[in-house]
């Protein structure tokens, strides 16, 4: 079953069915994906992490629980642990390391959060001439506003040939938008994405699958 931490800790006939499930030895364990994401959602924004522990009365003693991450640093390592009750004498820990040959790590000062000239000059626009020119980025922004605004900019400072390469998905976009967004750039169509986070919670096989066609190209955190 693939459910999400509301669904798990707050849905009263999704509780029912695992504890009915889980009372009489028939689930064999969770599987927390992301699970940094206790650490760092877990509050205001989506308190139905810091719920998760309640998955311990849905089952019998000893049934597993694995939490995964790949980027688990100390403090938040330090969260899960609590939050899922975990006694680190009893359990198995597996550290595969976070190194990526692929992907470097580059600070670029910028004048304020509009700054949309240093993004510009980072994606080398001024220098391509064809679609297929365009190194295949994400660009990631904190608000809807961002993403739209950015969007508008780095298209008007390119060819109307250019101009399609360039798009945007944030949450208010209807499901169908936010696919074919998606899907295009996986495809190579759409050559720089500008997103909010939403790119992975509400299309996230589809984000999977974009993630895949990146390759050793850029992401760049905005």
């Amino acid at each position: 079953m693939f459910l999400s931490p509301e669904m798990v800790s707050e849905n009263q006939e999704c509780i029912e069915t695992l504890r009915t499930i889980g009372l009489r030895g028939d689930l064999l364990g969770f599987f927390i994906d992301e699970a940094h994401c206790i650490s760092q959602w877990g509050g205001d924004f989506r308190p139905a992490y810091h719920l998760l522990k309640r998955i311990r009365t849905y089952v019998t003693p000893g049934t597993a629980i694995a939490a995964l991450s790949a980027t688990l640093a100390p403090k938040a390592f330090t969260d899960v642990e609590e939050c899922l009750l975990i006694n680190a004498v009893r359990a198995f820990y597996l550290n595969l390391g976070n190194n990526r040959p692929n992907i470097k790590l580059r600070m670029k000062l910028m004048s304020g959060s509009d700054d949309y000239g240093a993004v510009e000059n980072e994606l080398d626009l001024a220098k391509i001439q064809h679609p297929n020119e365009i190194p295949k980025t994400i660009i990631f922004v904190q608000e809807r506003r961002d993403a739209q605004d950015l969007w508008r900019y780095l298209r008007s400072r390119v060819d109307s040939t250019l101009s399609p390469s360039i798009d945007f998905v944030h949450a208010l976009r209807t499901n169908a938008a936010r696919e074919s967004v998606l899907r295009r750039f996986r495809e190579g169509d759409v050559s720089v994405l500008i997103a909010t986070e939403c790119v992975a919670m509400v299309c996230p096989c589809l984000f999977a699958e974009t993630t895949q066609a990146l390759n050793s190209r850029g992401i760049i955190g905005y």
